[in-house]
């Protein structure tokens, strides 16, 4: 029987929009679907570090103005602990998917190809609607 708090809970998440760390390759075309399940793999080994589904997280688009959202996602067995036991690159793949996920429900922009080292940027941009001619290059914090 769930408590009038989690109740509560289940009701405020339930109005906010999800973050989209799932499927990211369907969106994004600069991404496999193996980089891609990697790196949303990563994000749920490092959300069940200190969280449990589903958990509102504030985000911070381009703008600057806040937005809420709601990340849900399964938790991890032990062989995946295992399999992402290195904590720096779990969490740096992991803020992959995280800034991959807000860029997109904030900015509207999707992942196009992946940045060559030095430009400042890890991948490049471009709005998410398929009739938008402007491509932009984004630095996030993936790396």
């Amino acid at each position: 029987m769930l408590s009038a708090l989690s109740r509560g809970l289940q009701r405020a998440v339930a109005n906010l929009p999800e973050l989209p760390i799932h499927h990211l390759a369907q969106r994004h075309d600069g991404l496999t679907e193996a980089l891609a399940e990697m790196c949303t793999e990563a994000a749920r080994v490092c959300l069940d570090r200190h969280h449990r589904p589903p958990t509102e997280f504030n985000l911070l688009g381009a703008n600057g103005a806040p937005t809420a959202a709601v990340v849900n996602w399964q938790q991890v067995d032990d062989r995946m602990q295992k399999a992402y036991g290195n904590e720096i690159e779990a969490t740096e793949f992991g803020a992959c998917a995280f800034v991959l996920a807000t860029v997109e429900l904030v900015d509207g922009l999707v992942a196009i190809g992946r940045a060559d080292t030095g430009i400042g940027a890890d991948y490049y941009r471009r709005l998410g609607a398929p009739r938008s001619r402007i491509w932009r290059a984004l630095k996030t914090l993936c790396a």
